[in-house]
């Protein structure tokens, strides 16, 4: 009998670890950076991938090299990332390319010393805030997005944020 309440006890907590998981687990974008997820991502397409966690948020993570999408080198890159003309035009394809996204306007900054765009919007599909951070390192657009159910705190699209690092 002392046993089977050993093993009964093992295979709760063995239950309790694997779904009761709260470690996100370290994801590598590319040679440049990396940040954690809450869990093992599923491909999108060939530049994003999607995780979600616990409480339905969903994490959407690509890099895009703008050298083979549109010829876009670093150096072209740099001297025109900032000005208003370019940050309308890829606010304009960004939207184009997301239907069902209503989004802001884009806020240009820096983040670890590379220019970056945020951005705050709503999926109306099902009324989910969308955060999105998207900074550029050479030719390369990293995309970080949160979608936050209608209803859920944003704290997993924070512990996000501040699990991006560059390699």
């Amino acid at each position: 009998m002392k046993k089977f309440y050993l093993l009964l006890f093992t295979c709760f907590i063995t239950v309790n670890m694997a779904f009761g998981q709260s470690n996100w687990i370290n994801y590598k974008i590319d040679n440049r950076v990396s940040l954690k997820l809450p869990s093992q991502p599923q491909t999108i397409d060939a530049t994003n991938v999607m995780a979600t966690d616990s409480n339905h948020l969903a994490y959407v993570v690509g890099v895009v090299d703008l050298v083979k999408t549109d010829g876009t080198d670093s150096a072209k890159l740099a001297s025109i990332a900032t000005t208003p003309e370019y940050i309308k035009v890829f606010r304009d394809n960004l939207v184009g390319a997301m239907p069902g996204f209503d989004m802001g306007e884009v806020k240009l900054g820096t983040w670890h010393n590379h220019t970056s765009y945020t951005l705050e919007g709503v999926y109306t599909r099902n009324n989910a805030k969308v955060y999105m951070l998207l900074f550029i390192i050479g030719s390369n657009l990293y995309s970080i997005t949160a979608l936050v159910p209608e209803n859920q705190s944003p704290k997993g699209k924070d512990d996000l944020l501040a699990s991006i690092v560059t390699n």
